[in-house]
């Protein structure tokens, strides 16, 4: 039985369980699967037929006991491939090109301008863009979240086209009763970390001009960040801390239930390269209005299931959340359309036998 790795952490995300699921597909067409998971958890999950777990020594793989750690697996279990993802993808990458494992994968999640936008440049930043490089010189192929993803990789590190293979996340189908516009209540939900990049502030002027037509909506706020008291005094110098309300972090879970008891999903970041919030929101048959970003073109589908609006021209946000109000039952059903059809988790088992066919190309 051929062995696969699959280096990612435990399935608390949407992001990790999309792994845990693709190993466990893999399981089911004849491969031994092994996720190593990053964190250092404290409580492991039970192994499964054909699907084992085991932990790196170190929270983030990066110490020499890791790299002994891994080459032993690596001469244990003699994968015919390894993908890794997240902290793990230097040390997956550099071991499994070492031992000679004939497929390496690595799944790219984020811009390169998004990182920028959010961090300053350094010399530390310049060496781990080189190490990038290094690193990514040495997979085989690479499987991303969205076309512009895909394009950015080409773009900043100059990987070739052909070796990148684009497949959104994927996510179970929604565990909660569909509600209609007149069982919902007047909210907006907006998920997304307090970072220049998500595009908070200039939302949050455009808010308050809405609050002007439609006094009676509440705009939810999921998240923390640095941005935060920064956005709460925002608020209260515009006047409308009364409608917005700062919901915290929530469990990955739970974040459905505030978009099925929405009329809108939002997503105003200046870069993202996919954006799993709006697919939950989809889900939930809550149409999405977005700013343009690599993710969004991929996902929105205009006049279907949500609009796009510019977050800096001020009159946007009042004039397509007016368009999508007024004809919500439609935008609702397109929202349930689009997530069937492309992002319910159903189709893995087609996208597996997909990636099965690939390895075997490798190999």
């Amino acid at each position: 039985m051929q062995a696969i790795i699959i280096a990612t952490s435990l399935p608390f995300g949407t992001i990790p369980s999309y792994f845990h699921h693709m190993g466990r597909a893999f399981t089911l067409i004849g491969y031994k699967v092994i996720i190593v998971l990053d964190d250092c958890p404290s409580k492991m999950p039970q192994n499964e037929p054909n699907l084992i777990f085991e932990k790196w020594p170190s929270h983030r793989p990066t110490k020499w006991k890791d790299y002994k750690f891994f080459m032993k697996l690596l001469k244990r279990e003699r994968p015919v491939m390894c993908l890794s993802n997240f902290g793990a993808t230097n040390m997956v990458t550099f071991c499994s090109y070492l031992r000679g494992v004939p497929v390496r994968w690595n799944y790219i999640h984020t811009l390169s301008s998004q990182i920028e936008s959010d961090t300053h440049r350094t010399i530390i930043s310049r060496f781990r863009d080189y190490r990038k490089n290094f690193i990514y010189s040495k997979m085989k192929r690479f499987l991303t979240n969205a076309e512009g993803t895909k394009n950015d990789a080409v773009a900043k590190f100059g990987i070739a086209p052909q070796k990148i293979d684009v497949g959104s996340y994927l996510i179970k189908e929604s565990e909660l009763i569909y509600k209609s516009k007149q069982e919902r209540a007047p909210h907006i939900t907006l998920v997304g970390r307090f970072n220049d990049s998500k595009g908070h502030s200039k939302f949050l002027e455009q808010f308050e001009q809405l609050l002007e037509q439609f006094p009676s909506i509440i705009l939810n706020l999921i998240g923390t960040g640095p941005l935060e008291e920064k956005l709460k005094i925002q608020c209260m110098k515009q006047g409308i801390q009364e409608s917005v309300n700062f919901v915290g972090y929530i469990p990955n879970d739970e974040i459905g239930a505030y978009f099925s008891n929405s009329l809108l999903g939002i997503s105003s970041s200046y870069y993202e390269a996919f954006g799993i919030v709006n697919i939950e929101s989809l889900r939930e048959g809550t149409p999405i209005l977005c700013t343009k970003t690599s993710g969004s073109l991929d996902i929105l589908e205009p006049a279907h299931n949500g609009e796009f609006f510019d977050i800096l021209e001020q009159d946007e946000l009042l004039k397509y959340f007016e368009k999508i109000y007024s004809n919500w039952e439609n935008y609702s059903l397109g929202a349930l359309d689009s997530f069937n059809r492309k992002y319910s988790l159903e189709s893995l088992d087609s996208r597996i036998l997909e990636y099965d066919q690939r390895i075997k190309e490798e190999l």
